[in-house]
């Protein structure tokens, strides 16, 4: 766990020295696109590869659609609400 904070913790550190370094900025944002790319489809890999997540699928994704509609939903009533609040947009 101090692990994962550190990193953290040194990423800010190094993000907040660099900002103003547009070409490493650059860099920086499309290696992540391309890790989280890449995490994504180990994730799917290690979802295919497993028999047991294989078959209950059909029935997951249609609670994770569900799941994400509500996400949706919510965020969009929040954000309609604080927007009336705060008279953020005109």
């Amino acid at each position: 766990m101090i692990t994962l904070f550190t990193a953290i913790l040194v990423g800010t550190l190094v993000g907040y020295l660099l900002r103003r370094q547009e070409r490493i900025i650059r860099l920086v944002d499309l290696a992540l696109w391309g890790v989280i790319f890449l995490l994504l489809f180990l994730l799917g890999f290690a979802i295919g590869r497993n028999p047991q997540v294989m078959r209950v699928l059909p029935e997951l994704g249609f609670y994770a659609l569900l799941l994400a509609l509500g996400a949706i939903l919510g965020s969009v009533l929040l954000t309609a609400g604080l927007n009336r609040l705060f008279k953020l947009l005109p």
